[in-house]
């Protein structure tokens, strides 16, 4: 939720996926603008908002539905919703209007005709959704990009939660090779052992020792003040110079070219805690997080919530895991091969098309027609080579592999 909003709003009571739409119109009431920076008044606010820059293999914007949820979009090129929490996959051919795909759709229609949804979401692309919400336009955040700076969390009962992996332990679907007619073979090898080292990872990410960090006389790792304000007021830099929205900062390599295996603690670089710190995020270190839980958000959402963080709600509510049985399986899965891309090339145009007119549907019956025209294309597309089967067949056999490695 957008904070500010929801305070000025009075912590509107939350109890089911469907109060998140009058709620919204409480925040909007409360918050019907950004504030102003200038003479020219603030910008106006809207409930949620989507985009159409994501749509790559699927419809993007159902991924914070899936999530909020417990499940993953990784199948949904394949007609198939999967269910992290549960662990389980489910095809919405079958499920019909018992899917979380249909509930998703219906909730944002919902949210259009009851005038809180972007109406420009169809025409906005990814880096624009994200400039609004950055600018705190957008009073909940969906689609494809959850919310950071000035949202915070908020647990709604009965809702299951994954942790987000981003871990890949039996690796992917990208490699870093090397080019066999290199003309410096060990300076290359030095870099790829470099990227699998957390040290290396701990000095790219952070940068050269007196910017970010400096040692204290005992050759602890201490944090440097534009460090600290950097993480206490990130609004005024950028990640990456040139993103809209934001000033400019000095950095010295994109984090995300690295694989996200080698998260965790650098054993080279101790804090003065005595603990390692973290190689990669700075909001790890126990400076940042002593000033973040002071901060005048994160006081109102414990005393409001009764909770140290979301995450100990969750597990209060028996509402998140950490790990799942599906966890790492999409790494085993099978590429389809060129007759059965184009069918699933062919799906994808329909669902995308689909999806979209039925967030912009008016009434209850364009929508449903709409749905089973959807559903009526897909089983027809589907019936030439039956994908649904073949991935489900395939998900199987990658998660007996997984099985077989976690047991050695």
């Amino acid at each position: 939720m957008q904070w500010k909003a929801y305070v000025a709003a009075g912590y509107p009571e939350i109890n089911s996926f469907d109060d998140l739409i009058p709620v919204m119109k409480k925040m909007l009431e409360a918050y019907p603008e950004t504030e102003s920076d200038g003479e020219d008044g603030g910008t106006p606010t809207v409930g949620t908002a989507l985009n159409a820059g994501s749509d790559g293999e699927y419809w993007g914007n159902m991924t914070q539905w899936y999530r909020w949820h417990g499940y993953e979009p990784d199948n949904l090129a394949y007609l198939l919703e999967t269910d992290m929490f549960n662990g389980k996959y489910v095809s919405i051919l079958d499920a019909g209007r018992d899917s979380l795909y249909y509930k998703g759709l219906k909730w944002y229609n919902q949210c259009y005709r009851e005038g809180l949804m972007d109406p420009d979401s169809i025409n906005t692309e990814r880096n624009v959704q994200s400039a609004k919400q950055n600018n705190l336009e957008v009073m909940m955040p969906s689609g494809t990009l959850q919310g950071y700076i000035g949202y915070r969390g908020v647990y709604v009962p009965g809702q299951t939660v994954t942790q987000e992996n981003w871990t890949t332990p039996y690796g992917g679907k990208y490699y870093l090779v090397v080019n066999a007619k290199t003309q410096n073979l060990q300076g290359a090898l030095k870099l790829l052992d470099g990227l699998a080292n957390l040290d290396m990872k701990f000095e790219i990410c952070h940068g050269p020792q007196g910017f970010l960090w400096d040692l204290d006389e005992n050759g602890l790792v201490v944090m440097t003040e534009e460090a600290i304000d950097r993480e206490v007021h990130p609004e005024n830099y950028t990640a990456l110079e040139g993103w809209p929205g934001y000033g400019e900062q000095t950095t010295f390599m994109d984090q995300w070219i690295l694989d996200h295996t080698n998260y965790g603690p650098s054993y080279s670089y101790i804090g003065t805690d005595g603990n390692p710190r973290h190689s990669r995020v700075r909001q790890a270190w126990f400076e940042v997080k002593d000033i973040m839980a002071q901060q005048e958000e994160n006081v109102q959402w414990v005393e409001h919530f009764g909770y140290k963080d979301l995450k100990a709600q969750l597990k209060d509510h028996n509402a998140y895991k950490l790990n799942t049985d599906l966890d790492n399986v999409k790494s085993f899965v099978s590429t389809p091969d060129d007759i059965m891309q184009l069918t699933v090339d062919a799906i994808k145009d329909v669902v995308v098309s689909a999806s979209w007119k039925m967030v912009y549907a008016n009434n209850d019956e364009e929508f449903e027609n709409i749905w089973d025209q959807m559903i009526q294309d897909c089983i027809e597309l589907n019936n030439d080579n039956d994908i649904v089967a073949w991935r489900l067949e395939d998900l199987e056999h990658a998660r007996e592999i997984v099985k077989s490695l976690e047991a050695n």
